[in-house]
């Protein structure tokens, strides 16, 4: 796993012995443990709902109550100790290796029917990592449309990590002001600034490495 750069650490949210336990209704061990531990991503929609994360596949950037844009990733997890873990979510530019946006947060969660926990109330954005995007003054490419590694890690509390790595596309399509959205999320576009009629965006290529 690499290691996250230092800078990085000021953004985390949530960590520690503060994280609550879950909802009384289910207990802190869901499933066998003795079995590996399983992580199924999930992100919240433009609608307020949970639904499952593929890879390929593409994230809504959204407005928050904070302004900006941000994406909302969450997981359900199975054969863990729920009391005391926390989720962090990463987006790293596969061209450059820099991250992005990072955020961990200890998490509510509910026993699902199929045995997995996931979060308690999935319609709220508490229940997600919150990673923001935009404006992003550390973007070398615009993040409307550019394909991304997004890195999903469950920390239990005794030190246990597991963790998905998959490719996601950050996309304006669903947000509030799609136009808007994506002048924000502009690698030229700076925090303050009017917006262009027409912001350039446009899929990113990696520059060639050379021979």
């Amino acid at each position: 796993m690499r290691a996250l750069p230092p800078l990085f650490a000021l953004l985390l949210a949530g960590c520690g012995d503060d994280a609550p336990p879950p909802d009384a209704a289910i207990p802190c061990r869901i499933g066998d443990p003795s079995l590996a531990p399983e992580l199924e991503p999930v992100y919240r929609t433009a609608g307020g709902e949970m639904a499952p994360l593929g890879d390929g596949a593409e994230l809504p950037l959204l407005t928050p109550p904070q302004g900006g844009r941000v994406i909302y990733v969450g997981a359900r997890v199975r054969n863990v100790d729920l009391c005391g873990a926390t989720l962090q979510a990463a987006l790293r530019d596969p061209c450059t290796d820099r991250v992005l946006g990072i955020e961990r947060r200890p998490i509510a969660w509910r026993l699902a029917p199929d045995g997995f926990a996931e979060p308690a109330q999935p319609q709220e954005i508490s229940d997600y990592a919150n990673l923001p995007m935009c404006p992003n003054a550390g973007a070398d490419a615009d993040l409307d449309g550019t394909p991304a590694q997004l890195e999903l890690r469950f920390y239990e509390a005794d030190g246990r990590v597991t963790e998905r790595i998959l490719q996601v596309t950050p996309t304006c399509a669903d947000d509030q002001d799609p136009q808007l959205c994506r002048c924000e999320c502009d690698s030229d576009y700076d925090l303050g600034s009017e917006c262009p009629g027409d912001p350039d965006g446009g899929v990113a290529e990696c520059p060639d490495a050379g021979p």
